[in-house]
């Protein structure tokens, strides 16, 4: 597969509009209404269901296979900040009310809620296993909470830094996290011990992300710097300088690394080599879609286009500039 990928695994979008139901096939698929913008999505496991967490906080789950909508829920104050369990059961959602809810996936219905200390707001969740989960919060301070028992294992306070970023590992007992001061902090994530503290590659690190295969962790910045260091030794294993900084979502996939920016860049990095496509839409939220075949991607188009597209990798030219799709509810016009 990695062999596949890195001879490959240039970009180009790949539709099918509903007439494609019915054998016909274009560039584009969008996924679900085009009524409002898109925040956020999170895919399952398969690839067949689609979160999207939309401009007026309303959750939606789309089943991708047939288009349909399988669920809805209104969130009150909610923020950007829904992630997905180990397991693809639970939706964890960060609220502005200081709460964490807690969803099944992929029906959204509610099973449980955390209280973040003071009930401050929540701006980013990410799952540590399937029974713990850590919350950093709007004073950056970072809390581990017990799901199963919903109780806060322990707060690491602002005064020890101002958190901007976090990623977490259950396997490496590790949580990593990036202070306005550009740091990264190496913590056990089991009781927040500080191991050690290193000056970081930017003046700010926008997405930390973990790379449990290879050992390592991925940063990025707000100047576009992105790097791949190893967690045990801290020896560099590659850097990018991109050309964009707007930086709207990071995930990783294969041994690739996925970054989308708001002026409508989207690329795919390897130790080895860098992918690249632009579309002339702002880009609120991208994620990979796991597939046994090869990459595709999730993405959300924001201001200048709304609606979900799919992406699939291919064989084409980097940095070749497509059209906008012009979409309307569940059909694709150029």
């Amino acid at each position: 597969m990695w062999a596949k990928i890195k001879t490959s695994i240039l970009l180009v979008i790949y539709l099918v509009t509903i007439s494609s139901l019915f054998g016909q096939s274009k560039k584009y698929k969008t996924i679900g209404s085009s009524n409002e913008s898109i925040q956020q999505v999170i895919v399952g496991d398969k690839g067949e269901y689609i979160v999207a967490l939309t401009e007026k906080y309303i959750l939606q789950t789309w089943q991708v296979s047939n288009n349909s909508l399988l669920a809805s829920q209104k969130i009150d104050g909610a923020n950007a900040s829904i992630s997905l369990s180990p397991d693809n059961s639970t939706l964890a959602c960060g609220t502005s009310s200081g709460q964490v809810q807690l969803r099944s996936f992929p029906s959204l219905e509610l099973k449980q809620t955390l209280n973040t200390k003071d009930k401050l707001p929540v701006l980013k969740t990410a799952w540590a296993n399937q029974d713990s989960i850590t919350v950093l919060l709007n004073d950056n301070s970072v809390s581990l909470f017990s799901v199963k028992s919903s109780r806060l294992i322990y707060n690491l306070p602002a005064s020890e830094f101002s958190a901007t970023s976090l990623d977490v590992s259950d396997s490496l007992n590790l949580m990593v996290v990036s202070d306005i001061e550009g740091r990264l902090s190496f913590r056990k994530l089991s009781d927040g011990e500080l191991l050690r503290t290193i000056k970081s590659h930017s003046k700010q690190i926008r997405e930390i992300k973990i790379d449990k295969e290879r050992n390592a962790i991925v940063t990025v910045g707000d100047d576009g710097k992105c790097q791949m260091t190893s967690i045990k030794t801290d020896y560099l294993l590659f850097k990018r300088k991109r050309y964009f900084t707007w930086l709207t979502a990071t995930d990783l996939n294969q041994k690739s690394i996925l970054l989308t920016s708001s002026e409508g860049f989207i690329e795919i990095i390897t130790p080895f080599n860098s992918y690249d496509l632009k579309i002339n839409a702002v880009i609120s939220s991208a994620k990979f879609i796991p597939t046994g075949e090869s990459n595709q991607l999730i993405v959300c188009l924001g201001t200048l286009g709304k609606g979900i597209v799919i992406v699939k990798a291919s064989s084409m030219k980097a940095r070749e500039k497509l059209r906008s799709p012009q979409i309307h509810a569940n059909r694709v016009s150029f």
